[in-house]
């Protein structure tokens, strides 16, 4: 399904709502195809007591796009989608752009997240914390192929909601939107 992973590649450049399947993640029994890249980390879980503070959610929300580069560098999902609520549309689809690619045999490179310029307040019954996410240049490469799929630099207005459930931190929401951000 080339055409879905064409789309879901833009997911990578932050456009969570053309990619939506309104499926909770890929089949919890499928593996992904292709073995992880050898130079990408495992990120670390954040230490310290997780409290509802706006300090604590900021430290999940920089773990949790940590977890997000891994599985996208790798094909690994497993660990953002233990720490994605399944109802989490935004992170379904980022789950499913991830099985999507490495399902098929492909891969990417590069194209790093970060979250700059936040702000972290009550909402909801949890935090929700709002910023500029940064996402570096990178390449998309589909089974069989030998060019690439050239994804641009970006940023977007990003929005996340987190929920503390049971002894964590979960994502229970996430948005990305390009309009007015620059390229």
């Amino acid at each position: 399904m080339k055409i879905l992973a064409v789309m879901c590649s833009f997911v990578l450049g932050f456009s969570l709502a053309s990619c939506g399947s309104g499926s909770n993640g890929p089949d919890a029994d499928a593996a992904p195809s292709a073995s992880p890249t050898p130079t990408a980390t495992l990120p670390a879980k954040p230490k310290g007591k997780v409290e509802p503070t706006a300090e604590s959610a900021a430290q999940f929300i920089s773990y949790w796009i940590d977890v997000q580069n891994y599985a996208f560098a790798t094909g690994d999902y497993e660990l953002l989608e233990s720490i994605s609520h399944p109802d989490c549309e935004g992170c379904n689809v980022l789950l499913d752009a991830i099985f999507e690619i490495y399902e098929e045999g492909g891969y990417l490179q590069n194209n790093q997240w970060s979250l700059n310029e936040f702000i972290a307040k009550p909402h909801d019954g949890g935090i929700q914390v709002t910023g500029t996410i940064q996402a570096s240049k990178g390449e998309l490469f589909y089974a069989g192929e030998t060019t690439p799929t050239e994804l641009k630099a970006m940023s977007a207005q990003g929005t996340f909601l987190l929920h503390v459930y049971g002894r964590g931190w979960m994502m229970t929401e996430f948005s990305a939107d390009t309009k007015g951000s620059k390229d």
